[in-house]
């Protein structure tokens, strides 16, 4: 009888958790979609882009990778109507870093070589040393030759 106390006990304590972690998901969902509304009304595309992007970073910090993939593509899209290759080439390695974490390594390694090759376009070296470690990564996990020929 006791044990199964204890179980109930910390069951509550899990559910209760639980519960303060999806109160503090929709709080800071909630958050970045209000000022994805005011980027939006003001027409400010490069702050709409960026705040696209968090809300995706948003969706896969709490595993709903759908949902950040299609908050990725609508950032990717505005950064090209803009454009601002820049914000293209995040777009694309937060594709790539999407696509890694649910293994899906031959289209995280498609994206961070698109990234690649805009950041060496308009020589962010930064930018190009960050994505250069995401593929070195996926590197030391694969074989990278055969990743790249399929």
């Amino acid at each position: 009888m006791e044990f199964l106390r204890f179980f109930i006990r910390e069951q509550i304590k899990i559910d209760a958790r639980n519960q303060k972690t999806q109160q503090t998901k929709q709080a800071l969902i909630s958050d970045i979609k209000f000022q994805l509304k005011e980027a939006n009304n003001s027409n400010n595309e490069q702050t709409e882009v960026e705040l696209t992007f968090q809300l995706g970073n948003a969706y896969a910090y709490y595993t709903d990778f759908d949902l950040a993939d299609t908050m990725y593509r609508q950032g990717l899209a505005i950064a090209r109507q803009i454009p601002d290759k820049n914000l293209e080439a995040i777009g694309l390695v937060n594709l790539g870093l999407s696509n890694k974490e649910r293994l899906n390594y031959k289209e995280a390694y498609t994206y961070y070589q698109k990234a690649l090759r805009i950041s060496r376009e308009i020589n962010n070296k930064n930018l190009e040393r960050q994505i250069e470690e995401y593929i070195n990564e996926l590197a030391n996990m694969l074989d990278i030759e055969k990743l790249s020929k399929e």
